[in-house]
């Protein structure tokens, strides 16, 4: 119902990926309510991180994206990001929790979560 959309969900990892990839043995995978990402990812996942570091404001275009990443990754410039974070979602345990609080939260979510 939500996906694709603003919504991270961090799920126990059963593969082992590149350093830097997991954390804990956990995984965050995000399905963007994007066209340009859907079409990338279409027939494999994309590994890649937010427009962010953890805890800060997000990228609000390529020049900015620069300036915290530099040359440690590479760059598709292609619809500017909403300016909220996802709703982060933690399924890791028997009770999921909401993590991040970002552009999806409502009711309807954390009803969904409780059940």
């Amino acid at each position: 119902e939500f996906l694709p959309g603003p919504i991270t969900l961090i799920l126990k990892s059963k593969k082992d990926f590149a350093k830097g990839v997991t954390r804990n043995g956990n995984i965050a995978i995000r399905i963007p309510l994007n066209k340009t990402a859907l079409d990338l990812a279409a027939n494999q996942p994309i590994i890649t991180t937010s427009v962010n570091l953890h805890g800060e404001k997000i990228a609000r275009n390529l020049d900015e994206a620069k300036e915290k990443f530099g040359s440690n990754c590479h760059y598709l410039d292609g619809e500017e990001p909403k300016g909220i974070e996802s709703t982060i979602i933690d399924l890791t345990e028997n009770k999921p929790e909401i993590t991040r609080i970002g552009a999806l939260y409502s009711t309807i979510l954390e009803g969904m979560l409780e059940s």
